[in-house]
Formats: structure tokens, sequence, C-alpha cells
């Protein structure tokens, strides 16, 4: 009877190879078990969704909406540009009541002036050197000319100040004086300028107290004279001020009134209003399918028409 032999099995044949190598077995072990067990495949990641169009699924209903609300826009836009009209009018009726305000007062101060110079002692003195000045022109002695001339013109200056002063109300100057925006600027000014020891930025500090008080009379001399009575009433710039406002607001809210009327978040009609322009317009950068583009296209001289009277 022949003896049965149970077969090898592999892992046992690799084992006994193993002990006929120099590296130990352990080693000889794991990189063989590493060749002989297959790594699990790597699970494959499912497609991303399809991301959809800015403007894709514009139907032929939505345009009927955005047709609507065009209708509604435009009512809103004609209604604003009423109250825009209106807001000018008001303005340009003021800035022209002002003009003729300030003619009329500059004829008037400078009547009053050109009394006051007169009545001024200094005012002889004034028309000598005149006089003088011009027999030396005519005498062709420009010297003494420049020389006479340059008096009459400081003379002049001093005597036309102290009219000008007493032809605007003093009451009005020094209101407008107290009331300037430069008055904190010259008082800190002041206080440096008293501070400081050192000779050359005291000087620096005086001169800007100079300045803010040579800024300040000229303000107080112009709101106060002729050119003051140009300027609008206080009640005139409310007014005209509520009515820019009023009409700004009617402005912004034409988008909302055609929303509206659309029956549409504004941001939707908002992208409906981007869409179809960009299809009306061929804009290659509207992303437009070609289902919206023809539904769009297919109401092109509706659409054209109601955008330009909505003011689109």
């Amino acid at each position: 009877m022949s003896a049965w032999r149970r077969p090898v099995a592999p892992l046992v044949v690799a084992l006994l190879a193993l002990a006929g190598l120099g590296a130990p077995a352990h080693a000889q072990l794991g990189s063989l078990l590493k060749k002989a067990i297959p790594k699990p495949a790597s699970p494959v990641a499912p497609p991303p969704p399809a991301r959809k169009l800015y403007c894709e699924g514009i139907t032929p209903e939505m345009v009927d909406q955005l047709l609507k609300g065009l209708k509604g826009e435009r009512a809103a836009h004609e209604k604003a540009q009423a109250m825009e009209k209106a807001a000018k009018a008001a303005q340009d009726k003021n800035a022209q009541a002002g003009a003729a305000r300030m003619m009329a007062a500059m004829e008037k101060q400078s009547a009053c002036e050109q009394a006051a110079m007169e009545k001024d002692p200094r005012y002889k003195e004034i028309v000598r050197l005149t006089d003088l000045r011009n027999k030396a022109q005519d005498r062709g002695d420009e010297a003494a000319a420049d020389k006479y001339g340059e008096q009459f013109a400081a003379l002049n200056d001093e005597v036309e100040k102290t009219a000008k002063k007493a032809c605007i109300s003093g009451a009005c100057i020094a209101k407008a004086k107290e009331e300037s925006a430069h008055q904190q600027s010259l008082a800190e000014a002041r206080a440096a300028a008293a501070k400081e020891k050192n000779p050359d930025l005291k000087a620096t500090y005086d001169a800007q107290v100079a300045m803010f008080l040579a800024m300040i009379d000229g303000e107080a001399e112009m709101k106060c004279g002729a050119m003051g009575a140009g300027l609008p009433s206080a009640d005139e710039q409310a007014a005209t001020d509520a009515a820019a406002a009023a009409a700004k607001q009617a402005r912004d809210g034409t988008s909302a009134a055609g929303a509206d009327a659309a029956g549409l978040a504004e941001d939707a009609y908002g992208r409906l209003i981007e869409c179809t322009m960009g299809a009306l317009n061929n804009a290659a950068a509207t992303p437009l399918t070609d289902d919206s583009k023809k539904n769009i296209n297919q109401r092109s001289p509706d659409l054209e028409s109601a955008l330009k009277a909505a003011g689109r």
C-alpha cells in the first residue's frame, strides 16, 4: 500500500525557501505577504453635479413676467423723471432769484461805497494823486506816473475798505464771524503761538493766525455783502434739498417697482434683466443656454421697446 502525502501549502514552501536565505525570516515574510495580498481599490468619487448656467431656464412665461415688470418699471421711471424735472426747475428758479437779488444788492452796495468814499476826508488826496498821475503820463514822465500811481493805489485801498465796512451791517459781520467754520482753527493757532518759545515756530503760528483772520473776514464780508444776497434762504435751500432727495428715492425705487409688477424677488428680476439685455445685445460673456436665448429673441421687439421705455 503506497503512502498518501498531503500537498505542501504554498505558504509552507515559501517559509522553507526563506530558511536558506541570508535575510531574517520575518523580513522576507513581510515582503512576500505585501506582494501576495492585493490592496483594495480606491473608491471612485462620483462626478460633480453639472453647474446650472446663470441664464439657464428662461421660459416664455418668465419673459411674459419680465414684460409685466418692465411696464411697472416704466411707470416708476416716468414718475421719477417728473420729480427730477420739478426738482431741477425749483433749483433753477432759486438760482435765478438769487442772481437777481445779488445784482440789485451789488448796485446798491456800489452806490453806498462810492458815497462813503466821497465823504471820507482822504478822498481829496485820492483825487489829487489821480490828477498828478494823469499829468505825468501826459508829459511822458513814467517814473513820476508810477510813483503817484503807487501812492494812489495804497490810499484808495484803505478808503475802499473803510467804505465797504460802512455799507455792510456790522451785526451781520459779527454774527458771520462768530459762526465761521475757521474759528476752531483760529483758536488752536492762537493757543500754539502763545505757548511757543521758539521764535521761528512762533512766527509760523502767528502767520497762521493772520491767515485764519483774513479768511474769516473775507467770508463774513461776502456773506453779508452783495454776494450773500444771492445765496438761497434757509427755507429755499431746505425745499430744494427735499425735492432732490424725493426724486432720488423715486429713482432708486424703479427696479423694485418692476420686480413687484413682475411678481418676482428683486434679485430674480435683476437676473432676468441682465440675461435679456445680454441676449439682445449678443454679449458673448452672458452665460445663456440655447433655449433661454431662443425664448428671449422670440420676443425681442417687445423687449427692446419695453426696456427703452423703462429707461434701461
